[in-house]
């Protein structure tokens, strides 16, 4: 009878501190090795596993969004719902449309709210109930950006037409309705061809609601280009200033930025401070003459403190005091051909360059990460989105999307 006590006592103790399994999950077919970055999961883009391209992650709750360039399941346009802990798909939402690469500013987010811009049309997708709420028709334009600011969606668009009647406008809607309406319109000049780009909102002190852009020209005739940035007040509905021909190139789809009244501006060759209230260039840094043959078809740059980095599309990083322009460093072995944009997180700016993932701290711009620790990732693209609660990164390659573990020893 004891014996009997004695052996149910322990097999009850045995139960009760046995560890319990859990599912396993999603398996790295590539475990990490030399200290490389821990893959979570890894999900082909197409089920077939063949090449494709996704807009950049969109994090929104337990699930992150990607698309895929290619057919999927007859689908041209899918919109992919994928577990955040899993990679496991979720949902598939065709959107319609020709394959469309939704990289730059085609993509915008803003709370619950999701715009994709196609070459001929933009969707909002309500992120919540996973369906679309409104979509809007345009002429094709294949180089439209859209952009989000205060509560209106803003939209280039470069009407059709030949010389010298080509025109281009800014547009707007409210968020949560398709109710457009023309900000400003710009007819060529001197048969130069025009398209806007890079449309930024700032204020004054006064209250007034201004908002930035840029046109790139082009003159097919005398085959060279210009730029010409605007500055528009919404709020006396009339054109503030504008430097026309302010560089002799097309300057590309960068962001502009507003810090302490300063416009800073990224043109083709070279990059621009304007002051807000006067229009006047403060100076000008030209990095295609310190590093002959580079532009800015693609780069970023990050202001902090006195600061500002700017990375163009050359394997240089250029670090300047953003009041005067003097040059504090600059950086070789810094990436080719940056897609997307800057994420910073913890003091550190993470980028997508020469296919790899790199990450420099955002201060002296000193590349922090080897490129052997992240070389099993396959050649990524568009921009690393960060969860900072479940502390993983959110990428994609030419076939993938990943969930990688963020590194805590950097």
């Amino acid at each position: 009878m004891l014996t009997y006590i004695f052996v149910s006592i322990f097999l009850f103790m045995h139960v009760s501190c046995e560890k319990k399994t859990e599912e396993p999950g999603p398996i790295d077919p590539n475990p990490p090795q030399n200290n490389q970055l821990e893959v979570v999961w890894r999900q082909n883009l197409l089920p077939t596993g063949q090449e494709s391209a996704s807009m950049s992650p969109v994090l929104w709750e337990n699930r992150v969004l990607y698309t895929a360039y290619g057919d999927y399941n007859g689908q041209q346009t899918p919109l992919l719902f994928l577990d955040t802990a899993t990679g496991e798909t979720k949902k598939v939402m065709n959107l319609g449309g020709s394959p469309t690469f939704f990289n730059w500013e085609k993509q915008q987010q803003k709370g619950h709210l999701l715009f994709l811009n196609q070459r001929d049309h933009i969707d909002c997708i309500n992120l919540n109930t996973q369906s679309i709420l409104w979509q809007q028709s345009f002429v094709k334009d294949g180089s439209s950006q859209c952009y989000i600011i205060d509560n209106y969606v803003y939209r280039t668009v470069r009407f059709n037409g030949s010389l010298p009647n080509l025109s281009a406008s800014v547009m707007r809607s409210p968020l949560y309705q398709s109710n457009w309406e023309t900000i400003y319109t710009f007819t060529s000049d001197n048969n130069y061809s025009v398209g806007f780009d890079c449309v930024a909102g700032t204020h004054l002190s006064n209250g007034d609601n201004l908002i930035l852009f840029k046109s790139g020209h082009w003159n097919f005739d005398e085959s060279r280009g210009r730029m010409d940035l605007f500055c528009y007040n919404m709020s006396a509905d009339s054109l503030y200033w504008r430097i026309k021909g302010i560089e002799g190139i097309d300057g590309g789809v960068i962001p502009i930025q507003v810090e302490d009244s300063i416009v800073y501006c990224p043109g083709g060759r070279e990059f621009f401070a304007v002051n807000l209230y006067t229009g006047k260039k403060i100076w000008a840094f030209d990095y295609g003459s310190r590093s002959p043959g580079d532009h800015f078809g693609h780069g970023d740059f990050y202001i902090n403190g006195n600061r500002i980095l700017i990375k163009p599309s050359g394997d240089h990083l250029a670090v300047l005091n953003r009041f005067t322009g003097d040059e504090i460093h600059y950086l070789d072995n810094m990436g080719f051909t940056m897609q997307g944009r800057f994420t910073h997180f913890e003091g550190k700016l993470f980028y997508i360059a020469d296919a790899d993932l790199i990450i420099i701290d955002d201060y002296s711009g000193e590349r922090l990460l080897p490129e052997d620790r992240q070389n099993h990732l396959g050649k990524l693209t568009e921009n690393a989105i960060i969860d900072p609660v479940r502390r993983v990164m959110y990428l994609c390659n030419y076939h993938e999307a990943l969930c990688v573990k963020l590194p805590d020893d950097l």
